[in-house]
C-alpha cells in the first residue's frame, strides 16, 4: 500500500469513527437494542417458564374494578381488602412484599378506624422486614404513602422509590438502582431504589459499596450501578412476569384457600401494584417479544375471567409495576445486562472502520461487498449469541454504520479519481 493510500485510510477511519459519535447516531443504540432482543428470542427462544419467575405480581386490573366489593369505591378504601389479601399472601411463604403504588389518601378521616386493618398488617409486616411500600417521588409529598402509613410500616427504612428511566425515544429500558439523599445532619449517602431493595431482602444480603458509586449484591457486582441505570433483560413479552389478578385473590383469601397462596407465592417477591390508569403503562424493550409459556401458567384460584373482557385485547404497554419486577428478576437470577463503556464502543467501531477502509483500498470491490456483508451478519449474530449467554452487550450500531461508512468513503476515494483520469484521457 503507497504511503498516500495509509494516511487516506486513516482520515476515512478518523471520519467515520466521528460521524458515529454523534448523538443522531448514538441515539439509534436504543432501537437497537430492541432489535437484538427480538433476535434473541427468535434464534433462542424464551429461557424460563412464566411460573419460575422468581418475582410475580399482584395487579389491580381492571377486571377487580368491575368485580363486587371493589366496582365504584376508589381504590384508596379498599385498604381492608389489601391488608386481606396481604396477609394471606405472607403467610403463604412470601419472601418479601412490595405495594408498588402507596395509598395517598385514606378513609380514615370520615370513618375513625377504617384503616385499621391494613395499618396493623404494615406495622407487623414491616417489623419482620417482609414489607416495603412504594413512593413515586423523592420526598413527602401527594406521591408518596400517607404519613400514617409510612409510620405504621416502620418509618422510611421501609418505603423506597422507583424510578423508571425513559429514553430520548420514550421507551424504558433502564431502571435506576439508587438514589442520593442528605441525611439532616448533612451526610450524603445513597438508598437503594424499590427493586434492588427488595431483590437483596429476598436474598438476605446487603446491597455493598464497592468503590464510587459500583454496588454489589451478594458478591456479584451489580451492571449499571456506575451510571445509575440498570439495563432491563426483559425474558419474554410482559417482562415473563406472572400476573395474578387481585379479585381473584381477594375471593381466594376470603374462602381460606391457603394452599393456592403456598403453591403460588412461596419463597417469592410479590409486587402489588395497578395495571390500569391512573398508573402509568409504558413502551420497553419486551413489546416485540412473544411469551410462549402463556398457555402453560394458570394464575387463576376461584374466579374465571370476565366473559366480557376475554374477548377485548389487552392494554398497550407494560405496567410500571411490571416493569419493576423485571428489574428485581434481573438481579436475583444476576442477568442485568452488562454494556460496554461509550469509549471504548466508539474504539471499536473505529477500528472496524480503519479496517474497513483498509479492505476497500487493498482488495478488489466484487470480495470487499460480500466480505461485508457477511462480516456485518456475523456481527449481529455474535451480539444475540452474547447478549443470551453472558447478558452483556456488545456495540451495535457504531461499528456497523462505521464500518459502511468507511467502505463508502474508500470506494469514492479509490474509484472516483480513476474515473475522473480515464475521461481525460
Amino acid at each position: 500500500m503507497r504511503w498516500i493510500d495509509g494516511l487516506s485510510a486513516l482520515a476515512i477511519g478518523a471520519l467515520a469513527t466521528l460521524l458515529v459519535a454523534q448523538p443522531a447516531v448514538r441515539a439509534l443504540e436504543g432501537p437497537a437494542l430492541d432489535g437484538l432482543f427480538a433476535l434473541r428470542h427468535a434464534l433462542y427462544g424464551q429461557r424460563y417458564l412464566r411460573q419460575a419467575s422468581p418475582t410475580v405480581v399482584i395487579g389491580i386490573d381492571r377486571e377487580t374494578q368491575l368485580r363486587p366489593p371493589f366496582d365504584r369505591v376508589p381504590v384508596e378504601l379498599w385498604t381492608p381488602q389489601v391488608a386481606e389479601v396481604m396477609a394471606a399472601v405472607r403467610d403463604g411463604g412470601a419472601a418479601v412484599i412490595a405495594q408498588y403504588h402507596g395509598f395517598t389518601a385514606s378513609g380514615e378521616a370520615a370513618a375513625p378506624g377504617y384503616d385499621a386493618a391494613y395499618a396493623a398488617f404494615l406495622s407487623e409486616a414491616g417489623q419482620a422486614g417482609q414489607l416495603v411500600l412504594g413512593r413515586r417521588a423523592p420526598g413527602p409529598d401527594r406521591l408518596s404513602p400517607l404519613p400514617d402509613h409510612v409510620a405504621a410500616v416502620g418509618g422510611y427504612r421501609n418505603v423506597r422509590l422507583a424510578e423508571l428511566r425513559p429514553d430520548a425515544d420514550g421507551v424504558v429500558r433502564r431502571i435506576a438502582l439508587y438514589h442520593a439523599l442528605t441525611t439532616p445532619s448533612g451526610v450524603a449517602r445513597l438508598e437503594p431504589s424499590l427493586p434492588l431493595e427488595l431483590a437483596a431482602r429476598a436474598l438476605n444480603e446487603r446491597p455493598e459499596l464497592v468503590s464510587g458509586r459500583d454496588i454489589s449484591l451478594a458478591g456479584r457486582p451489580v451492571p449499571g450501578s456506575a451510571a445509575n441505570a440498570l439495563i432491563l433483560n426483559p425474558d419474554s413479552g410482559n417482562g415473563g412476569i406472572p400476573v395474578y389478578s387481585f379479585a381473584d385473590l381477594h375471593a381466594c383469601a376470603a374462602q381460606g384457600e391457603s394452599s393456592f397462596f403456598e403453591q403460588r407465592f412461596r419463597g417469592k417477591v410479590v409486587l402489588l401494584g395497578r395495571l390500569e390508569a391512573p398508573a402509568p403503562r409504558h413502551l420497553t424493550s419486551a413489546r416485540f417479544l412473544e411469551d410462549r409459556s402463556r398457555a402453560l401458567h394458570s394464575g387463576r384460584c376461584l374466579l374465571p375471567v370476565m366473559r366480557s373482557l376475554a374477548s377485548l385485547g389487552g392494554p398497550t404497554g407494560t405496567a410500571d409495576v411490571v416493569v419493576a419486577a423485571t428489574a428485581v428478576n434481573n438481579l436475583l437470577r444476576g442477568e442485568a445486562i452488562n454494556s460496554l463503556v461509550a469509549p471504548l464502543g466508539l474504539v471499536v467501531a473505529g477500528l472496524l472502520a480503519l479496517a474497513a477502509a483498509i479492505a476497500a483500498l487493498r482488495i478488489r470491490v466484487w470480495l470487499v461487498l460480500p466480505g461485508i456483508l457477511v462480516f456485518a451478519v456475523a456481527w449481529v449474530y455474535a451480539a444475540a449469541t452474547v447478549l443470551d449467554l453472558e447478558a452483556r452487550l456488545m456495540p451495535l450500531v457504531q461499528p456497523l454504520v462505521a464500518v459502511f461508512t468507511s467502505l463508502l468513503l474508500a470506494l469514492v476515494y479509490r474509484y472516483v479519481p480513476r474515473r475522473r483520469r480515464l475521461a481525460h484521457g
